[in-house]
């Protein structure tokens, strides 16, 4: 499915996801592959359409599903880990940056 709930997103919701789909994969790589992901989709000045190309070659060709997910998914996604991962300070800041964004 491709909904995506809020409260499912934590800081290594990417990162578990993904060893979901390939038990074979070093976690390491996993968890560096994982960051690469966020990293493409917090790229707010990137469309979609460059997003989905980057990821689909960083996957070389495979989990489509897992991208589509990520891309219906992607703002949520995002601000989901990045406030998980945010402690203090960062987090205030996070949400006030996040109630000025259209989407907020």
């Amino acid at each position: 499915e491709d909904y995506v709930e809020a409260k499912a997103v934590d800081a290594h919701w990417i990162q578990r996801t993904m060893g979901k789909l390939d038990d074979n994969e070093d976690p390491m790589e996993t968890q560096q592959r994982a960051e690469q992901v966020l990293e493409y989709l917090a790229d707010a000045g990137k469309k979609d359409e460059v997003v989905e190309t980057a990821l689909t070659n960083l996957f070389q060709y495979q989990k489509f599903d897992f991208i589509k997910q990520c891309l219906n998914n992607r703002v949520k996604i995002v601000w989901c880990t990045k406030l998980a991962r945010a402690k203090g300070d960062a987090k205030d800041d996070l949400m006030a940056e996040l109630r000025a964004e259209p989407y907020g």
